[in-house]
């Protein structure tokens, strides 16, 4: 699961992650992960991601 911090970061070191939106997700991942790995929020499943990515879209 580290994965997911050695994505934002390459995405920080990019000059990327102010434009993309990351989202994390797995049976083992809750929001207090995702916030401490840095991602913007998860999905407990692929219909509750979809719902994240909904609102993530409507917030711009």
């Amino acid at each position: 699961m580290m994965k997911f911090r050695d994505v934002i970061v390459a995405l920080e070191e990019a000059g990327l992650r102010n434009k993309v939106k990351v989202i994390i997700g797995g049976a083992l991942v809750d929001m207090n992960y995702a916030e401490t790995s840095g991602a913007d929020t998860f999905g407990s499943d692929a219909i509750d991601a979809v719902e994240k990515v909904k609102a993530l879209l409507e917030l711009g």
